[in-house]
């Protein structure tokens, strides 16, 4: 886990009860992380952190920042990481607002969802892995459009350990597509199903579990509940 803007380079393992495996610090900038995923990197034996520094609420930032690091043993004692790749994401146009990460186990592409204007669309990009360079910029390619009722934003989103399943989330909303397609285009382009979601006071993040389409979901704030959602999907 990790806190939103205002919190230092930090995060913070837990085991699903909550308890405390570690922080860890990051030895990155922090101007308004909002989201994280796990996902494919240089070393296939490895599984990688993805740190995203997307937010931009004032829709100023030319660029948002990705950083990549291999995922931290869960330890008590935490540490520092210091391996750190960052990588530049340019949207088409400058001050898109994001607060949903995912990257693709397939490919290793990233995505980013806007968090969208009530009433009105979230926009979807990704970032191609083979364009990804430390400390380079790379531009964002729009993948499709979520159409987003009155009173709802995107706010966390994450894909499942094959790729085959996608879910968003919104404050008190979770949408579920099954992949369809290898570059998402179509799969966006269907129409989700509405799965279920705990009444949380600000719902920012979710989380599959390691197998199947089951889910975790946190709220901001302090001391939350983590909240889990079973299903019988595979």
């Amino acid at each position: 886990m990790h806190n939103d803007s205002g919190g230092g380079a930090f995060v913070y393992a837990t085991d699903v009860t909550g308890a405390d495996l570690g922080t860890f610090e990051i030895d990155a900038a922090a101007f308004d992380w909002e989201d994280m995923a796990i996902g494919p990197g240089p070393d296939p034996t490895l599984d990688y952190l993805y740190l995203g520094d997307i937010g931009d609420n004032l829709h100023f930032r030319p660029a948002v920042t990705i950083y990549r690091i291999p995922e931290p043993v869960p330890d008590p004692a935490g540490g520092l990481v210091t391996q750190i790749e960052s990588f530049n994401l340019s949207y088409p146009e400058p001050g898109s607002d994001s607060e949903a990460l995912l990257v693709d186990p397939v490919t290793g592409d990233i995505l980013l969802i806007s968090k969208g204007n009530a009433g009105e669309a979230a926009h979807i990009f990704r970032a191609a892995s083979a364009e990804l360079v430390d400390g380079g910029t790379t531009n964002l390619a729009p993948v499709g459009t979520f159409p987003l009722e009155s009173g709802t934003f995107v706010t966390g989103a994450d894909i499942d350990a094959t790729g085959s399943a996608i879910v968003f989330r919104g404050y008190n909303q979770v949408w579920l597509w099954e992949r369809t397609d290898l570059d998402f285009t179509e799969t966006f382009s269907s129409e989700p199903c509405r799965t279920p979601s705990t009444a949380e006071v600000q719902g920012e993040a979710i989380a599959f579990s390691s197998s199947g389409f089951s889910y975790y979901t946190v709220s901001e704030g302090p001391s939350p509940d983590v909240n889990f959602v079973e299903s019988s999907l595979r």
